[in-house]
């Protein structure tokens, strides 16, 4: 069952991911809406229901921009589905 009250949006953008055992890279999120992400990490070992940090540096830069704590919640063979704590913001993709 589909459980995404805001429209999706298709545009890649990069994102770092954390989880207790430190930086497990950037990776681009293929969709996200101001809820949740669908992130490819490929086969980064995230188990559905793990906490991670995620992070939108702003661009041209390497402080963050943005961060917030997400659980993931769906996995595939091509990456997560993380629920966001805190709302994504449009502007933190550049838009």
């Amino acid at each position: 069952m589909e459980k995404r009250y805001r429209e999706r949006r298709e545009r890649p953008i990069d994102i770092l991911v954390r989880n207790r055992a430190g930086i497990l890279g950037t990776f681009p999120a293929l969709n996200w809406t101001e809820d949740g992400m669908f992130i490819a990490t490929g086969a980064a070992e995230l188990p559905v229901n793990e906490v991670i940090w995620i992070d939108r540096a702003d661009r041209g830069s390497t402080s963050t921009g943005w961060s917030s704590l997400a659980v993931v919640v769906h996995r595939r063979p091509e990456g997560i589905g993380a629920l966001l704590r805190k709302p994504f913001p449009a502007g933190a993709a550049g838009e």
